[in-house]
């Protein structure tokens, strides 16, 4: 894990935990880039597992992938995972066969949505495999590029649910959690502290109705 995680972490931009709720985050690009990692010869392997907080407004998985020797590129299998979704390619699904250097960019809204669960942990897993065929024998080849860019949105104060929008249904997340006291960190019922008085109440609905239908914040564009 260490020889291929590692890069992908120190690589990683992180949105500051609560930032969600302390405002409207203007859109900000977080880079995972596990470009050059070696790859199992038979695949699935698990080349990074971390954490992510934000909001994610689109990804796209960009892979350039060399095959040689007898490896067939059309097998090769590529998928990357949060707990909003998922984004995943396969060499056949490209239009990818036999040996050479292949491309594919792939833009997705599938994993869109707030990366503050009720835990506060937001794991992320990405795999390589043998996708289409496992008899395809070994992976002989090399990602020249394997990089999964997520544009993480503003998520405006009160957007409890992750529509980025503040409306009703973030007054329910509130009435969930009426009650909750002593709140630090905003996980679990405390995640609906949005005047960050410690507890959640009245004024958590105040400050949702003051913010009522906001979506992106005015100094993003």
């Amino acid at each position: 894990m260490q020889r291929t995680s590692l890069a992908i972490i120190a690589a990683m931009g992180l949105i500051p935990a609560g930032g969600a709720l302390a405002g409207a985050v203007c859109e900000t690009e977080v880079v995972l880039d596990a470009s050059g990692t070696p790859v199992l010869l038979f695949g699935g392997e698990i080349i990074g597992v971390g954490t992510l907080e934000g909001s994610v407004v689109t990804a796209r998985l960009d892979v350039t992938f060399t095959a040689t020797g007898s490896y067939d590129a059309s097998a090769l299998g590529v998928s990357f995972l949060l707990p909003t979704g998922g984004v995943g390619m396969t060499g056949a699904a490209e239009g990818w066969s036999g040996q050479g250097t292949f491309n594919a960019s792939i833009e997705t809204t599938a994993m869109n949505g707030d990366l503050y669960p009720p835990d506060g942990i937001a794991f992320y897993t990405w795999l390589v495999g043998v996708a289409t065929n496992p008899e395809a024998g070994p992976i002989t080849g090399s990602f020249d590029v394997l990089k999964l860019t997520l544009t993480m949105g503003p998520c405006p104060l009160g957007d409890l649910d992750g529509d980025f929008t503040v409306g009703f249904s973030d007054i329910l997340v509130v009435i969930a959690s009426w009650g909750t006291t002593g709140c630090g960190e905003p996980v679990g019922p405390c995640h609906a502290d949005v005047d960050g008085s410690g507890d959640v109440g009245f004024g958590d609905i105040l400050a949702i109705i003051g913010n009522w239908g906001d979506h992106w914040c005015p100094d993003c564009f």
